[in-house]
């Protein structure tokens, strides 16, 4: 959408109150706050103010894609983002169109710079041996859709149990479903992994 003077209406109403990235500015997030006729105001990622002046004659294009359901490393826990399908009203992200979700607890998180920065920043992705190794947290992303909890020793894809992994025994048992994405899990390993597919 071209941000200038003529259609600050529309960015009052696509854009207000969301996260967007500005294209100069690669992931980094920016939370518009207020919409005038002449200016967008808003926070950057480290809460200083922004202003992106408007115009007719210079045109500034945002054009922010919303991401689909994904899950990343959040600090301790592991947190899935999914866009909320029927309310795909505003443009940027916000709550009104994405939720956040601990993938352990269940718990909902609000959707805010904080939860954000996590997941633009790209955080890494572990692997069984660095569990095995104890080299990541209790709550660990495996990669965008999968996670391990030792709590339970549950292997989880978004938030549904589909196996578990014992780190003693080095042993996967797992819904046969999901054969091949754990198959590719222990494609990522040097150490040896069992794996045996449950009925």
């Amino acid at each position: 959408m071209l941000f200038q003077s003529s259609n600050c209406q529309d960015i009052e109403k696509y854009f207000r109150n969301t996260f967007v990235k500005l294209k100069e500015f690669g992931d980094e997030l920016f939370l518009i706050q207020q919409v005038h006729s002449n200016r967008v105001i808003g926070l950057d990622q480290t809460g200083d103010l922004f202003e992106l002046w408007l115009s007719d004659d210079h045109p500034y294009e945002v054009d922010y894609v919303l991401p689909s359901k994904t899950v990343y490393q959040n600090g301790e826990r592991v947190t899935l983002l999914q866009r909320i399908p029927a309310r795909q009203y505003k443009r940027g992200l916000c709550a009104d169109n994405t939720q956040l979700v601990d993938v352990l607890t269940g718990e909902s998180l609000p959707v805010d710079m904080d939860n954000l920065i996590c997941f633009v920043n790209k955080p890494r992705f572990f692997t069984l041996d660095n569990i095995i190794d104890g080299q990541c947290p209790k709550s660990s992303a495996l990669n965008g859709r999968m996670s391990y909890h030792s709590h339970d020793k549950s292997i989880r894809c978004d938030h549904k149990v589909i196996g578990s992994f014992d780190v003693a025994t080095a042993t996967v048992r797992h819904n046969k479903l999901f054969t091949a994405e754990v198959a590719k899990l222990v494609s990522n390993c040097i150490k040896p992994i069992k794996v045996y597919a449950n009925e």
